[in-house]
């Protein structure tokens, strides 16, 4: 029971009240996400994170009306991330990015980050004219795409070719976050010293503060 019971908790550590009131379904839930490769695993110092799970928890934080993330990859070198954005022309937004630092006390990660451009359109037509048009917005208001798209989120503080992640301002980590046992918030205790990216993965370090 034990190992199910950490998944849980890396999953989500709210899900250990549904794993006690229905283990059956829970159980059920696990197998599902094993076979989907979507349950972090155990690694000697931290947690593994499997790309497919760290897609659909940034597809959760990040799609609306206006943004989509339309894949992620991870290497030993880099994550690249692409962004369709829909503000006035369909915009397909390219970005590597490296994490480059870690302050847990200040529940805060940042990533050194570099944007390409190109027009989100479907159809060879639309991919002409919006390149047109892409290039024309471009050289009016400069090549800031992301920093425009996150400027109405205040978990994002973009400076420069840096990226400033406040974990704690993200409302869909709240309850993580917060979460503790017997008044104690676990996360004032335990948290990550470093996020490496890896193959098809990412390493999360773990460490006591």
């Amino acid at each position: 029971m034990r190992r199910p019971l950490i998944f849980l908790l890396l999953v989500s550590p709210m899900a250990l009240a549904d794993y006690f009131s229905n283990p059956m379904a829970a159980y059920e839930k696990l197998q599902q996400l094993r076979a989907e490769n979507k349950l972090p695993g155990l690694a000697r110092d931290g947690v593994i994170v499997p790309q497919p799970l760290l897609l659909d928890k940034l597809r959760t934080a990040v799609n609306n009306e206006q943004m989509e993330v339309k894949a992620l990859t991870l290497t030993p070198e880099k994550g690249t991330l692409q962004v369709l954005s829909r503000k006035g022309i369909d915009v397909l937004l390219t970005l590597d990015f490296k994490v480059v630092a870690v302050d847990w006390p200040k529940r805060s990660v940042m990533l050194e980050y570099s944007e390409a451009t190109q027009s989100g359109s479907s159809s060879i037509w639309g991919r002409a004219l919006g390149g047109v048009v892409l290039t024309a917005f471009e050289s009016a208001a400069g090549r800031e795409h992301l920093k425009g798209a996150v400027a109405d989120k205040p978990y994002f503080v973009n400076n420069g070719k840096y990226m400033t992640i406040r974990l704690d301002q993200i409302p869909a980590l709240q309850e993580t976050l917060n979460w503790g046992v017997a008044g104690y918030k676990v996360f004032d205790y335990v948290g990550v010293k470093s996020i490496v990216t890896e193959k098809d993965q990412l390493r999360v370090k773990l460490g006591t503060f």
